[in-house]
């Protein structure tokens, strides 16, 4: 058995994390100690955090992974989920290389190309002579 800390430094994980686990019933200790309340782990558990950790890596939320873990969903319906949030993180993809048509573009322009009453009436730029406009 190990304790929270020593879970924690062989996992990589913070304790902080696995108590969040336990909170959320994701990871149970397999023993807390009712008088001090430290919280102890089996090796074996090391083999669930991981899975856990992996799930969360491909991006699953922790409601999926516990849905997973608790009901024992098989390979074929865990790959359905991945699927899933592939197809879910594609269209986010593209949402953000379509251009905003709420956005304006900008256009940079020199002083020369200024109309001549623009600038005329003093200082209206930077010292590059590089002036932006919205379109």
């Amino acid at each position: 058995m190990f304790t929270v800390g020593e879970f924690s430094q062989l996992a990589q994980v913070s304790k902080r994390l696995l108590r969040y686990y336990d909170e959320i019933g994701l990871l149970k200790p397999m023993h807390t100690d009712r008088i001090t309340g430290y919280r102890y782990y089996s090796a074996e558990q090391m083999l669930h955090l991981n899975r856990i950790l992996a799930l969360k890596d491909l991006g699953l939320s922790l409601d999926q992974i516990q849905r997973i873990v608790r009901e024992n969903v098989s390979t074929e319906e865990i790959n359905g989920m991945l699927l899933l949030k592939k197809a879910e993180i594609e269209q986010q993809v593209q949402a953000e290389l379509q251009p905003d048509p709420h956005r304006l573009p900008e256009a940079w322009i020199t002083l020369d190309e200024l109309p001549h009453h623009s600038h005329s009436r003093g200082h209206c730029g930077n010292s590059a002579g590089l002036y932006r406009l919205p379109l």
